[in-house]
């Protein structure tokens, strides 16, 4: 029996150690500022053209938030999914959007969650949220789409993130492309 005492207060003494631990860190860390986004990745978007620009559409993800995405319509057979870096927006994937629409694709380039035209900034509630997300947009306007051929195209973190993409959502994604930009040195 004094085992079992021994082990139970062990036991105890281990949950407060950690409770305090993760208790200390939220009041050390909870005031966080978010960081500037790298000029480096962000200033040449900044120096695009954006003349025919899309509008804002939005989709309704599972939770009920209206999330937003730019819709390029272009022909019947091929659809591109651009999905934007970490600190970008669907508006950084214009320029390839109208090549793309200029070669017949239709192009949705979506703003991910916290991104863009999606408040707050920065925010996601759970891990693996921006991949439901996805999967919410790809069940919104797959029905539009059903027998062209898709390709998802995913640029820095954007191409991270989904890099699995076409096993996960079910859909009949026929490529995933992954661009990794390197940060200027």
């Amino acid at each position: 029996m004094t085992r079992f005492w021994k082990r139970l207060g062990i036991g105890i003494l281990i949950y407060f150690v950690a409770l305090f631990t993760v208790a200390g860190m939220l009041v050390g860390f909870g005031n966080v500022t978010q960081p500037r986004a790298l000029k480096s990745v962000t200033d040449p978007f900044g120096r695009m053209d954006l003349s025919g620009l899309p509008p804002i559409t939005r989709y309704k993800a599972r939770d009920g938030a209206e999330l937003s995405y730019r819709l390029y319509p272009g022909g019947d057979a091929q659809v591109a999914v651009l999905i934007h870096g970490s600190a970008g927006s669907s508006t950084d994937m214009h320029r390839m959007a109208e090549a793309l629409l200029q070669k017949g694709v239709t192009v949705y380039a979506p703003d991910l969650r916290g991104h863009g035209a999606n408040y707050p900034h920065g925010d996601i509630s759970y891990l693996g949220q921006l991949d439901d997300d996805m999967v919410d947009l790809m069940r919104a306007v797959h029905p539009q789409h059903k027998d062209a051929q898709w390709t998802l195209t995913g640029f820095s973190s954007g191409g991270l993130c989904f890099a699995d993409r076409r096993q996960r959502t079910g859909q009949s994604i026929r490529q995933v492309h992954l661009h990794i930009a390197l940060p200027a040195l």
